[in-house]
């Protein structure tokens, strides 16, 4: 918990496998009320409740082999199958980029298959991710949910026409 332009406010958040320590200064407010660490997590949430509202949990425990990480998302589609949704909001951080290098590589050795590569075996489900690098692209990354998810896209309700009298 550090911040280099002011002091850290630690604040403890009940989640599914206990309670866990945040800096208050870091708490987003995402759709449903669930408490996220950035602001483009609120926006990666909103996308989850528009496409997958109620199949989605944030920073759920994922244990495997003895070995525990907490997915940004963790999404189950319409036919039951699990997607981790990882938002890497640090790339340009050397540490950060091999820290992912080294989960993503843990999600494929474990059965998940990264969204680009259809080739690679996936028994446990599919791993999509996002970063900030170029910049937020909320259309872009509402498409890849859209396409890994399989979700329609939100319908407009048609206005039903009076009926003609005569």
């Amino acid at each position: 918990m550090t911040d280099l332009f002011r002091a850290p406010k630690p604040r403890e958040l009940t989640f599914v496998d206990g309670l866990r320590r945040f800096d208050a200064n870091l708490i987003h407010v995402a759709p449903g009320g669930v408490l996220v660490r950035s602001k483009n997590e609120v926006i990666v949430a909103s996308i989850l409740e528009d496409l997958a509202a109620g199949r989605w949990i944030y920073e759920a425990p994922l244990t495997i082999d003895g070995v525990t990480k907490y997915p940004d998302f963790t999404i189950e589609t319409s036919t039951g199958d699990q997607v981790i949704w990882e938002h890497l909001g640090m790339m340009g951080n050397p540490r950060y980029a091999a820290e992912w290098a080294a989960k993503k590589a843990w999600y494929v050795a474990h059965g998940f298959r990264p969204y680009d590569e259809p080739e690679t075996e996936g028994t446990r489900g599919v791993l999509i991710w996002t970063d900030d690098r170029g910049g937020v692209d909320q259309p872009a990354w509402a498409s890849l949910a859209q396409s890994v998810l399989g979700a329609a896209a939100p319908r407009r309700v048609a206005k039903k026409k009076a009926p003609k009298r005569g």
